[in-house]
């Protein structure tokens, strides 16, 4: 008994507000699968409460199936696990990671020797691929165009944490790997300027972002300039993308969300998800695949070797999260791959792909299934729908055309944005599933326990965010924001609006005043004009591109904080009211 106690209280690590949260969920959806939800919580199984999961397949009826959806997804990604877990649940995803590693070194062995290794039908397969590939990019990438696409990411690099992570700081960061380091060289050419020496590194880090209460997510922190080089050759890779395949990756997700509502109605498309499908990438298909030229300018800006604990290992894949082309390359691979498996099947019908999301003639499943292993690729099968009326892709979830889009928890409520977040996704569900307001329809109940714990109430309308409620006008009645003569400049269109008070995420300021600053700002003049490198050369005379009257003034640049909040007011000039958008 004292050990079944032991037990119960070591799955029990959601706090009491989330608690009572879910439960008040749970209570008003009324179905068999969230009532068995609720009690979990109500006796503290909270590993059950999140890690259930339901067959589509076994549903006929929207309604009844939306329901279970909701509650068993709600708390699937939250990520708070039991007290002292932190340390398996980082090991778990480490071995993730390296096991990838052991299944690319059988997908080496069989690129080693592909004609003895694999049968006539999936040579022909990889041939197709091989062919579709150049079509799409060509023999190598545009030399022309490719200083205009180098680029730095948002995110964090080598030696530039993310609080810091501004193109000024990157620009006068120094890691690069050796293969690289010609880039950067160039990039420079005939330049003197102040700036640090190239500290040759020839490694990404590992680190690591929740994922689930049972999981994080792996991640490779790249050399400061070598993600500025590859996110040029993901650039050049989205562009061949759309020109010649039709995949337009800036906004992939809604032609896929289109394409699943038709999917789960006709039953004619699969939606197919695959698991660790960036960290599979194995880099002798990459070699096999892709022409010599792309597969050399890749592999120049990559890292080979990852360093965790201290040690550096050498990396079977060629690329994962975090590297400025991934997203890129991986869409052309399964784009291509996926192409080449309608043509063998003889399937006909709709292909598109966004990530590791694929889209593609139900027919055709199987075949597709057969190269993606070959290729060390792994199916993942709780996330693709070929049969039933249930389809899912980029975050869109239909049942017979029906959304049935979950609401997730992923942090515990336990500051007034978490709990403006969960209010708000209530009340937008309301609109989405049955055209309704919260206060009249499902969510009525958790709806009203949530808000009930806001310490501080903020309204605002639709299309502002979650730093407060998003509210109807007429609940608000907001102050009017009266034109000042001194705010002539900022409404020249005579458009007053209304003051609204809301959580804001605190920034910092800052004033920089390096030759980084300076490089950003040569950097972006020359990307509005389209002009090639930072100078020009006349009659062997190095000479400025622009003049210095249009380089922009003002030093300050802006770092956002994701966790700060403070209370501030905006001015908004259009009351959108919840709904209005749908």
């Amino acid at each position: 008994m004292l050990k079944e106690k032991q037990q119960l209280n070591c799955s029990s690590f959601i706090d009491s507000e989330t608690r009572s949260a879910a439960m008040s969920f749970f209570e008003s959806l009324g179905s068999p699968t969230s009532l068995g939800l609720f009690l979990c919580l109500k006796y503290k199984d909270d590993t059950a409460a999140c890690s259930h999961s339901i067959n589509p397949l076994l549903y006929t009826d929207h309604e009844v199936f939306r329901r279970d959806y909701l509650a068993a997804s709600l708390l699937s990604k939250y990520s708070v696990g039991p007290s002292g877990h932190e340390e398996g649940r980082r090991k778990a995803t480490i071995e993730k990671f390296f096991l990838c590693e052991d299944r690319l070194r059988l997908v080496a062995r069989t690129f080693s020797n592909p004609v003895d290794r694999l049968t006539p039908a999936q040579l022909s397969q990889l041939e197709i691929a091989r062919e579709k590939i150049y079509k799409i990019i060509g023999d190598g990438p545009d030399a022309s165009s490719l200083e205009m696409d180098f680029a730095f990411g948002p995110g964090s690099s080598s030696s530039i944490p993310r609080r810091k992570a501004h193109p000024s700081n990157k620009f006068l960061s120094a890691d690069v790997t050796s293969a690289a380091l010609p880039l950067l060289e160039y990039f420079f050419r005939g330049v003197d300027l102040d700036r640090p020496k190239a500290n040759v590194i020839e490694s990404s880090r590992i680190e690591f972002v929740p994922k689930n209460f049972k999981s994080d997510r792996a991640i490779a922190v790249e050399p400061d300039w070598n993600i500025f080089f590859q996110k040029g050759l993901g650039r050049q890779l989205r562009r061949c993308l759309l020109k010649r395949a039709n995949l337009d990756l800036d906004n992939g997700a809604e032609v896929h969300h289109r394409l699943a509502q038709e999917a789960s109605i006709n039953g004619m498309h699969a939606t197919i998800d695959l698991s660790s499908a960036s960290d599979s990438i194995s880099t002798s298909l990459v070699r096999y695949l892709l022409p010599y030229k792309w597969f050399v300018a890749l592999n120049t800006c990559r890292t080979d070797r990852i360093e965790h604990e201290g040690k550096v290992i050498p990396m079977r894949k060629f690329s994962s999260m975090g590297n400025g082309f991934t997203f890129e390359l991986e869409t052309l691979i399964f784009y291509v791959l996926a192409y080449s498996a309608i043509r063998s099947s003889g399937a006909h019908g709709h292909l598109s792909v966004f990530g590791d999301d694929i889209i593609l003639p139900s027919a055709a499943v199987q075949d597709l299934f057969s190269i993606l292993g070959v290729c060390g690729f792994i199916v993942n099968q709780d996330k693709s729908y070929a049969d039933g009326l249930f389809r899912e892709s980029c975050g869109g979830h239909f049942f017979d055309g029906i959304d049935t889009k979950p609401i997730y928890l992923k942090d515990p409520l336990s500051h007034d944005s978490e709990r403006f977040k969960f209010c708000n996704k209530l009340r937008r569900a309301s609109y989405r599933f049955y055209h309704t307001d919260v206060h009249n329809g499902l969510f009525a109940k958790p709806y009203a326990n949530a808000k009930r714990r806001i310490l501080r109430s903020f309204h605002i309308p639709e299309g502002y965010g979650d730093g407060g409620l998003v509210s109807h006008f007429d609940e608000v009645c907001p102050s009017a924001k009266r034109k000042q003569s001194r705010d002539v400049y900022k409404h020249p269109h005579g458009i007053e609006g209304f003051r609204v008070r809301c959580l804001l995420p605190v920034v910092q300021e800052s004033s920089v005043d390096h030759g980084g600053m300076m490089i950003h700002k040569l950097r972006s003049l020359q990307l509005r004009r389209s002009l090639g490198g930072l100078f020009r050369y006349d009659s062997y005379r190095l000479k400025p591109l622009i003049d210095l009257d249009e380089i922009p003034t003002g030093n300050l640049v802006t770092y956002s904080s994701r966790v700060r909040y403070r209370v501030g007011q905006i001015c908004v000039s259009r009351w959108l009211n919840p709904g209005d958008s749908i």
